[in-house]
């Protein structure tokens, strides 16, 4: 089985050669970041949650957090990522990783 290209190193069509991960600039979510550095063919972009929404729509931004509205809003154009380990009863935080479909 051939590895998918960008794990390989060689991008995937229509896809950039760096990876773009948008950090949400704010002190709530700082453990959720805290230590990450840049790899090899990774870049950062922080930001306020609304431009990395948007950049992320635009397709500046390979992943960002976005809150569940904006999820719903876009729910065509983003695929979540991951799933909750919280009990189904368990209110949810209100966000979640997401990249482009």
């Amino acid at each position: 089985m051939t590895e998918p290209a960008h794990v390989t190193g060689t991008p995937a069509p229509g896809r950039r050669a760096e990876e773009v991960l948008g950090i949400v600039a704010y002190t709530n979510v700082a453990p959720l970041h805290w230590g990450l550095e840049p790899w090899q063919g990774a870049r950062f972009v922080r930001g306020v949650p609304t431009m990395l929404n948007a950049a992320l729509l635009a397709g500046e931004v390979d992943l960002t957090l976005v809150s569940s509205v904006e999820f719903v809003h876009h729910r065509h154009e983003l695929r979540g990522l991951g799933r909750s380990r919280r009990a189904p009863a368990e209110p949810s935080s209100g966000g979640r990783a997401a990249r482009r479909a």
